[in-house]
């Protein structure tokens, strides 16, 4: 987990982390040591699968704000996925 905080915290505020991501975003999240299913939830945008994984839901939402995802569909997200 602490692989994917350090990203996600990252994302936030590191400018050219945010580029690169948006321009290659598989790669990038395997650079920094994430697996298979914490990239496929983040690409998924499964908020939820990471907060019940053990994701701080705070570096989550800032994560998710810094990937383009509005505040109220990560809410959303929160509460609806099983």
């Amino acid at each position: 987990m602490y692989r994917l905080h350090k990203f996600l915290w990252e994302l936030r505020r590191n400018p050219e982390l945010a580029e690169r991501f948006r321009s290659d975003p598989d790669q990038t999240m395997r650079d920094y040591g994430l697996n298979e299913e914490e990239i496929r939830a983040i690409k998924g945008k499964e908020f939820r699968k990471l907060y019940q994984a053990g994701a701080n839901p705070y570096i989550l939402l800032f994560g998710a704000v810094h990937m383009g995802v509005p505040r109220q569909e990560y809410y959303e997200r929160m509460r609806s996925q099983s």
